[in-house]
């Protein structure tokens, strides 16, 4: 139904931001809103790895489905009001760093919901926030390493 799309140049190497990004357990870090992380089955740079996370009330169940290890992810996601959804992620050197592009396409089992809940769930502001902290995380973890 939607199609939606996101971009943040990042002052560090892909690797470094790939690491962070598909560590399952690191959401809580960077998401907005994640208060667990549970049932996880592998790790978030395999195929076939799933996990549920629950963001407020609601929870959703993804799966990576293919991974370009440190350019490209890309996983599904069945979450609440039968929403289905697939984000691929890529990472491309550019100008020193990384420019991040996250592309978020769904599908909903009514049209007029769907559009509701996208602006509720899909809100630009939110999004901003999360790339934000993304941003800072890894640029901190590529100048002193990750803290233990």
């Amino acid at each position: 139904m939607g199609t939606h799309s996101w971009t943040v140049w990042i002052d560090a190497p892909a690797d470094t931001i790939f690491d962070i990004y598909s560590d399952i357990e690191r959401f809580p870090e960077w998401e907005v809103g994640v208060r667990e992380v549970k049932d996880v089955t592998g790790p978030g740079d395999q195929p076939g790895t799933t996990y549920s996370v629950r963001y407020g009330p609601f929870a959703s169940r993804s799966e990576v489905v293919e991974v370009e290890r440190p350019r490209r992810l890309v996983t599904t996601t069945a979450g609440v009001f039968g929403l289905r959804a697939r984000s691929t992620s890529e990472l491309a050197p550019e100008a020193g760093g990384t420019r991040l592009t996250i592309s978020f396409e769904t599908w909903w089992p009514s049209r007029l919901l769907g559009r509701l809940l996208e602006k509720a769930m899909l809100n630009p502001s939110t999004l901003r926030r999360e790339l934000a902290n993304l941003k800072a995380l890894a640029e901190r973890e590529a100048r002193f390493g990750r803290p233990e």
